[in-house]
């Protein structure tokens, strides 16, 4: 009697099709092995997606559930294990290999013929399925680690979309950028019009946006370019990311990591440093129309970690004051509350010319973060060694309770089983998110050495323009801003201190209630309790 069968695909990546693996191969292995078993092909059912999917979930898996439940056909033909699932708790197959017992159907493999749907017939398939979910794994790993090392290799990644001026060229491993010769005059007249070296004038972003739209220059083609918008006119976000672009210059980042190819450069790094210090000086513009000056606005955190803004008292005195106290009520937790402005802000730049005067400073700087980093890492990586025995003793575990499907008898049982293995899978993707995260802070918070040289480069090139800079709050602020200044405000057996770091780290400075008399002009005002201090004919008046 001819058997009515039914052939089940699965691909989740057009990878797999470049390794024999496509829904036609697989479905064409199917019908081969059922001519040769003497089976009535009845229904093909594919699914294009992830095998971690559940089965039911999946719209072939329901098709082929559909017959199951309704035993609508005799046997059912997979290409090989791992097309049923990858699930790396090994649930999935032991479910299917009792749905199909009990509804009297057979189960097939191309590769390896009809399987036993006893229990040793059920170790083997779930060893089998064990190893499909472990190399799932691996690929994972192999694929960031390649992505990784293509990253250090000094090659494009090709994650995420090419930017403005760029276009993609290769396949797989092979995909590099090559520059789009069509889009490479708007790019570098944007960059002429917004740092004219030539002596005239000039144009802002929106007089440069407005130039274009009216002149009809093709807008970036793709939506979403590194977010460029897409649309009939010229808008001044679309100008303004094309300008922050370090990729113009032939430095594009991957992971925290940043790859040179000065083949891929459409800007000189001249222009794009004038762009740069324009564009810093736009944003700071509103700065410098206010009344007051807050060298550390945007970056200072008080002791309870919100964010601290300047604000003056009393008409004449200036403080940076904690968040917490614009809240309702019910949310002012903070005990600090405002700290003197003139003492911060005079600490801060003492500090910062001091350590980039010297690049022994900045190395001993630089030693200190790494030390406290590690420091602050250690009971992270306690957690993430308990973590790893965890996952492994609940893997084992589940595995057990898997391999004991067969033996049961009762749906009871079955209902016992299933409540156990869900509950540790629980417990077990909660490990796993767990891990992911600590593993992700540890990394992040490592200083590499290529931080060290970047962070080192941009100081050289402050102090060499700090001839030329000035002496006053605009230049101290562009450095400030440049530098890319931390404080964080902690309090200590000495009293207030302030934590500050540009990428290295500093001997915390203990802030102290006088003011010399190079302080940055400010009103002083008093500080952790103390009186206010006479006001400084240095200071601003109305």
């Amino acid at each position: 009697m001819t058997k009515r069968a039914i052939i089940a695909a699965r691909v989740s990546t057009e990878g797999q099709a470049e390794h024999g693996s496509s829904l036609d191969t697989q479905l064409k292995a199917g019908r081969k092995y059922a001519k040769a078993h003497d089976m009535e092909v009845i229904a093909e059912v594919i699914d294009d997606c992830s095998g971690t999917i559940p089965i039911r979930q999946r719209p072939g898996g329901a098709a082929l559930y559909r017959l199951i439940d309704t035993r609508g056909v005799d046997a059912v033909i997979f290409s090989t294990v791992d097309r049923i699932t990858r699930d790396e708790d090994l649930i999935e197959i032991s479910m299917l290999r009792r749905d199909v017992r009990r509804a009297g159907i057979e189960l097939h493999y191309c590769d390896s013929g009809k399987t036993d749907l006893g229990t040793l017939g059920g170790v083997v398939d779930i060893l089998k399925a064990a190893v499909a979910a472990e190399e799932r794994k691996k690929i994972i790993n192999r694929n960031a680690l390649g992505r990784l090392a293509k990253a250090e290799s000094g090659k494009w990644v090709g994650t995420g979309a090419e930017p403005y001026g760029y276009r993609r060229n290769g396949k797989g491993r092979e995909v590099g950028l090559v520059i789009c010769d069509d889009e490479v005059p708007v790019i570098r007249r944007i960059f002429y019009l917004y740092t004219r070296q030539d002596g005239e004038k000039r144009l802002s972003i929106r007089a440069i946006t407005e130039l274009l739209s009216v002149e009809g220059v093709k807008t970036p083609a793709r939506a979403d370019r590194s977010g460029l918008p897409n649309g009939q006119y010229w808008s001044k976000r679309t100008v303004r990311i094309i300008l922050s672009q370090t990729a113009y210059i032939g430095q594009f980042r991957y992971s925290g990591r940043v790859i040179n190819i000065p083949e891929l450069a459409i800007i000189d790094q001249h222009t794009f440093d004038m762009a740069q210090e324009r564009l810093m000086a736009n944003r700071g513009q509103g700065a410098r129309n206010r009344y007051n000056h807050y060298l550390l606005t945007g970056h200072v955190r008080c002791t309870c970690g919100r964010a601290m803004s300047g604000r003056q008292r009393r008409g004449k005195y200036l403080y940076y004051v904690c968040s917490s106290e614009f809240l309702p009520s019910p949310g002012r937790t903070c005990a600090q509350k405002s700290v003197r402005a003139d003492v911060l802000d005079n600490a801060a730049w003492q500090w910062v010319m001091e350590l980039i005067s010297s690049d022994e400073a900045m190395l001993a700087g630089i030693e200190r973060m790494a030390q406290r980093t590690t420091d602050e890492m250690q009971p992270k990586r306690d957690r993430l060694s308990q973590i790893d025995e965890q996952i492994d003793r609940h893997t084992r575990r589940i595995r057990r309770w898997v391999g004991e499907y067969g033996d049961t008898t009762t749906d009871e049982e079955m209902a016992a089983l299933k409540d156990q293995v869900r509950e540790t899978g629980r417990l077990l993707d909660a490990l796993k998110a767990e891990r992911a995260r600590l593993d992700a802070d540890i990394q992040q918070a490592a200083v590499t050495d290529h931080e060290r040289e970047s962070l080192f480069q941009t100081v050289r090139v402050i102090r060499e323009s700090l001839a030329d800079a000035g002496d006053d709050f605009e230049s101290r602020r562009y450095i400030v801003e440049r530098l890319g200044l931390r404080c964080a405000l902690r309090n200590g057996d000495a009293g207030l201190r302030a934590d500050l770091s540009i990428g290295v780290e500093s001997e915390p400075v203990i802030l102290k209630p006088t003011v010399p008399r190079s302080a940055l002009p400010a009103t002083p005002a008093r500080h952790c309790g103390t009186r206010p201090a006479p006001r400084s004919p240095a200071c601003p008046s109305r």
